[in-house]
């Protein structure tokens, strides 16, 4: 099973938004990353609620690792 992240803003209105996941798919030792400079769903808003997501398969109640919460201000 692959490992993922999801990646899910929340506005200071309470909207969530699933901005992206991540899946490093290429076998052991294999990584993958994502930068603001990317663009689109990378680029993260300002004063939002951040949720850091990371678990193994196809779906986050497969071998779910936890989550995580930052405000990007």
């Amino acid at each position: 099973m692959a490992p993922r992240m999801g990646v899910t803003t929340q506005s200071l209105s309470g909207q969530y938004n699933i901005r992206y996941t991540l899946t490093a798919s290429g076998g052991k030792g294999t990584c993958v990353d994502a930068q603001e400079s990317d663009g689109g769903s990378h680029d993260l808003p300002y004063d939002a609620w951040i949720y850091i997501d990371i678990w193994l398969g196809p779906l986050p109640e497969y071998y779910h690792y936890g989550k995580e919460f930052y405000i990007n201000g």
